[in-house]
């Protein structure tokens, strides 16, 4: 549940990145279309503080995204292996030692986790 949450504010995150990275391309554009009456107006500092401004946004935006997706990559690959810890704890507890054919069988388990989990980070990803 905390992981979907985490899911769903890295891609509000991710939103508001495009919204200002769209600002700043729309300010650019207007620039260069119109660079003749900016110089003659001496508007070169007031579009160069507009676009700044929503660089610096655009970067702040995106840097909580890439360090929101680390953290999630991470606590989706450590998945897999808290699955395997509980599963080995709870075959221990219940029977009092665990076969080796279990053991492979977990490891089967989690490395079909970590597959799937790949595929999930990928498509969040993009």
């Amino acid at each position: 549940l905390v992981f979907l949450c985490g899911i769903s504010a890295n891609f509000k995150q991710w939103v508001k990145y495009q919204g200002f990275q769209d600002s700043r391309l729309r300010y650019l554009t207007e620039t260069m279309l119109h660079i003749r009456t900016i110089k003659s107006l001496a508007w070169e500092r007031l579009m160069y503080k507009r676009m700044h401004a929503t660089r610096e946004a655009e970067l702040s935006c995106q840097q909580r995204v890439t360090i929101l997706g680390g953290f999630l990559g991470g606590v989706a690959h450590t998945m897999p292996f808290g699955t395997m810890i509980c599963a080995m704890a709870f075959l221990y507890f219940t029977q009092g030692s665990i076969p080796a054919h279990q053991i492979i069988v977990i490891q089967r388990i989690m490395n079909t986790l970590l597959g799937g989990i790949n595929v999930v980070m990928g498509g969040i990803s993009k």
